[in-house]
């Protein structure tokens, strides 16, 4: 990468995890809207949806952490969380009696927060509503520090193949400075167990830009991760975003790695898993040939999710929990994000949509083209000209015409591919598309680079 196209084009975009993304969100969903769309998908489609279960307590404070969750020792609090859960489910099974999981996912906060005995309980109760053991598929985040083997064992009991371990980075100095301490040998242990144990699929999570990361370090931690052979990395870019999460303040004492110092951080941890016999995928994302992130990107089955990249079986995610959104494909809805409200919102299903969005025509088409780009650097945009207006078209072309000058990108026939120097600038050839940024003067959002 030319430092100097850096330097021009790291600026504040969203990640496009959603769009359009969510400071823009209309708040125009009610309960029966959400139905509505629910049912005009299932209709086109199947009745089939993934689930995203989100656990928000975490037993310590992590200071770089920007997710939903409440720290707490108290282990007392799981029975109600899961009761309220699954009464959260049952409504919507309620409406659609046929509902069936594809795909589960578990996130937080601390999936494994959770006892052994509770997980159990929690992933026995959503089995009925599995789908076929060759579609079904799920992933549970675990926190090496409170994660037992007996966790594992009952993840493979139920059907769970694929984890992802939070790891960030292994040095010590940076562990203890984020108050996130794991050694490199209690990952291993867990790691070497849960392969003993039936676990197909590994992930693991990395942070850059963390405070006072070197290029030694990372390599450092790099080459531990290459060493735990996992399928799947996901390297991060750190968002430090102090007026959303005031526990990133702690951080500010330290130096923290900016723009082109940064950079070079990911650069080089890019660097080692290419050479290591990792694929790139996407923007942040590293694959060996066998998983099936691998597969679903050559399947074209691959999306892009609030929870990264991930296999894309149906259009219809349902969040529970609290703070967890969910996704019809035609509407965005997220559950209130405090615990009390949550649980609280239960008994009264007209205040479980607490933020929300329902896209137009426009902003389906803009949706479909920002997941093509952002997971295979290539997508279809003349029928997106077609629906638009003669000057947002116009102006679409002129700045892909200014992208591909700069060789970001190619136009062919209607069709945009990315270049080998525009992968690292997937954000901003997404942003050509993002007419809900033109006027925005906010800084609410991580660099984009």
């Amino acid at each position: 990468m030319k430092k100097e196209l850096f330097e021009k084009y790291n600026k504040r975009l969203p990640r496009y995890t959603s769009y359009p993304s969510y400071p823009f969100w209309s708040n125009d969903v009610d309960q029966s809207s959400w139905l509505m769309h629910l049912q005009q998908v299932f209709e086109n489609h199947n009745t089939n949806c993934n689930v995203y279960i989100h656990i928000p307590y975490c037993e310590k404070l992590c200071f770089y952490c920007g997710c939903s969750r409440t720290i707490t020792r108290n282990h007392r609090i799981e029975e109600e969380y899961l009761k309220t859960l699954f009464t959260h489910w049952d409504w919507y099974v309620q409406k659609f009696p046929d509902l069936k999981i594809n795909g589960l996912y578990l996130g937080g906060g601390t999936p494994t927060f959770l006892s052994p005995h509770n997980m159990g309980i929690l992933l026995q109760y959503f089995e009925k509503n599995f789908s076929e053991a060759d579609e079904f598929r799920a992933t549970i985040e675990v926190d090496p520090r409170v994660t037992t083997f007996d966790h594992l064992q009952v993840f493979v009991d139920h059907g769970v193949k694929r984890i992802s371990l939070g790891i960030q980075d292994f040095s010590p100095d940076v562990q203890k400075k984020i108050n996130r301490i794991q050694s490199f040998e209690l990952v291993q242990n867990l790691v070497s167990e849960a392969r003993k144990k039936g676990i197909t699929e590994i992930n693991c999570d990395l942070i850059y830009g963390l405070p006072d990361q070197n290029l030694i370090g990372v390599q450092e931690t790099v080459e531990k991760v290459i060493a735990l052979s996992p399928e799947n990395i996901s390297f991060y870019s750190y968002a430090h975003t102090p007026s959303k999460s005031k526990n990133q303040k702690a951080l500010e004492k330290y130096h923290l790695p900016q723009n082109w110092e940064k950079r070079i951080l990911f650069e080089k941890g890019k660097e080692l898993f290419l050479k290591n016999g990792y694929l790139a995928l996407g923007l942040d994302h590293f694959v060996k040939e066998g998983s099936s992130l691998y597969h679903a990107y050559k399947n074209r089955t691959l999306t892009r999710n609030f929870m990264g990249y991930d296999i894309g079986s149906t259009k219809v995610t349902i969040g529970l929990g609290a703070s967890a959104i969910s996704n019809s494909g035609l509407s965005f809805i997220q559950n209130p994000k405090d615990v009390p409200d949550y649980l609280n919102a239960t008994m009264n299903p007209q205040l479980m949509i607490t933020h929300s969005h329902t896209l137009n025509i426009l902003e389906q088409k803009i949706n479909e083209i920002i997941q093509d780009i952002m997971c295979y650097g290539r997508s279809e945009i003349t029928s997106l000209l077609k629906i638009s207006s003669q000057e947002v078209g116009q102006d679409i072309l002129s700045q892909l015409n200014k992208l591909a000058d700069v060789g970001f990108i190619k136009m062919i026939s209607g069709i945009l591919e990315v270049t080998h120097q525009g992968m690292p600038f997937l954000r901003n050839i997404c942003e050509v598309f993002d007419y809900h940024m033109k006027n925005n003067t906010q800084k609410l959002f991580s660099q984009s680079v």
